[in-house]
């Protein structure tokens, strides 16, 4: 699944600078019968004028069928891309 998300406003109520945001997400799946492994990426580029922040992330897991339960594992890595890195 990949899905796209631009916002586009000439003003902020706040700041009354540009507000120009994208986002992209792009996941998949694939069932193993007997694991399920997942992986995700994020990236967001925000605009500098308004300090929003730029960054990009990926993730993976697994979920496996163990016992009558499920056996979940994660892992994810964050970079922060902004120009402005205060409280990041």
């Amino acid at each position: 699944m990949v899905s796209f998300l631009y916002q586009n406003r000439i003003q902020t109520v706040i700041s009354h600078e540009p507000y120009d945001v994208k986002w992209l997400n792009a996941s998949m799946s694939y069932d193993l019968a007997f694991t399920r492994p997942v992986l995700q990426f994020e990236k967001k580029w925000g605009s500098a004028e308004n300090g929003s922040s730029s960054f990009w992330m990926v993730q993976a897991g697994t979920s496996t069928p163990v016992a009558g339960g499920l056996w979940m594992v994660s892992g994810s890595y964050f970079k922060n891309q902004s120009r402005r890195k205060a409280d990041a």
